[in-house]
């Protein structure tokens, strides 16, 4: 059925009218009509918590392309993590890491796939609940993969805080066991995490939160867990840097005798979470900012510095810990001429200890 002209020319008019007024100028020059829309109109705002999506076939696909490298660099981490016994033992954290990281790369594969079929059978864009995107699973990957590899790095740093501070101490209760006990921790503190995000796009009242099916973040939880997630991811790098460093500069102000094995061991975790403090803020303070202020930044581009800077860094952490980490180049030669890599027990050495006693009980000089 064709519109009547005089009709059509008074939608236009004020379709026209409506379009040049202040309140709907774009804000960039790679705003879709989409977001121009969506940012002038209070209705859309209060219903919708997530704009519409721009994401196309071949953006999808660069996204799974990214993805499977990031599994494969983790994968071949993982498997010289656990190449030796003694190996798994000693980094069961740097292993989590490498799942955390596995899990991240994931959530650019599936969710992708699933998108792309979706356009492919005409079912991609209509509206969804908030349970309707959470329950899809994809944010499983990113919320688990994310928190996982921010707690992990803290729990590490705090290990050689401890083991700096209380050497003593330290030698006798970090035992294998209790590197495990520490680890299922993160995993247990990370499931209640994800629990919570389901139980929170469960209970959401709202029917409909977006008009398409990318169910990323901000169309699959409430914005009060989308802000603790940032916070939480970020907060846990920041602190994971700080312990680090302090226990990197404790470590080498204790004697000239301080076992540099022991020292170089806090390089990697130091190096690491000082990277990924720089990454983690760059996506988490344009998401936070956005919440309180008006950034001339897009939808898009916001998902470019998020998706493609983590990638990055993620692909390069096996790289990053040779280059930083003796103790990781010489197992790295043991395990190529197949031998085994010993398990190094700290030894940080206090100057009290280096102090020798003469055997009528005189220290000596």
């Amino acid at each position: 059925m064709e519109i009547p002209s005089a009709l059509e020319q008074c939608v236009s008019t004020a379709y026209r009218k409506w379009i040049s007024s202040s309140t709907t100028k774009c804000n960039s020059s790679m705003d879709t009509i989409e977001e121009v829309v969506y940012s002038s109109s209070p209705y859309l705002q209060s219903q919708f918590i997530a704009r519409p999506s721009t994401t196309t076939v071949s953006e999808e696909q660069i996204r799974i392309f990214v993805g499977c490298l990031i599994v494969l660099s983790n994968l071949l981490l993982l498997v010289f993590l656990n190449s030796r016994a003694t190996m798994r033992r000693r980094y069961i954290f740097f292993t989590l890491v490498g799942v955390g990281d596995i899990l991240d790369g994931t959530y650019l594969i599936y969710p992708s796939i699933m998108r792309i079929a979706e356009m492919a059978s005409g079912t991609f864009y209509g509206g969804t609940s908030l349970w309707g995107c959470a329950s899809k699973g994809y944010m499983v990957f990113r919320i688990y993969g994310t928190e996982l590899v921010s707690l992990t790095m803290l729990v590490m740093a705090a290990e050689k805080v401890f083991a700096v501070l209380f050497t003593i101490v330290y030698r006798h209760y970090a035992t294998n066991r209790a590197r495990f006990a520490a680890a299922l921790t993160c995993l247990l503190v990370c499931l209640v995490s994800l629990i919570t995000m389901f139980l929170t796009s469960y209970f959401d009242p709202r029917k409909e939160v977006q008009e398409d099916k990318y169910c990323g973040i901000s169309g699959s939880v409430v914005e009060g867990f989308a802000q603790f997630h940032q916070f939480f991811n970020l907060s846990c790098q920041i602190g994971a840097f700080l312990g680090s460093a302090f226990a990197f500069l404790v470590a080498r102000s204790l004697t000239k005798q301080a076992n540099v094995k022991e020292i170089s061991s806090i390089k990697p975790v130091l190096v690491v979470s000082f990277i990924s403090c720089i990454v983690i803020s760059s996506n988490n303070i344009i998401y936070i900012l956005k919440n309180f202020v008006k950034l001339d930044i897009t939808k898009t581009q916001q998902n470019y510095v998020v998706t493609y800077s983590t990638a990055v860094f993620q692909v390069s952490k096996f790289a990053l810990y040779m280059l930083t980490g003796q103790e990781f180049r010489d197992c790295l030669r043991k395990v190529i001429n197949d031998k085994n890599c010993s398990e190094n027990t700290v030894a940080f050495v206090n100057r009290v200890s280096t102090i020798k006693t003469s055997p009528s009980g005189r220290k000596a000089v």
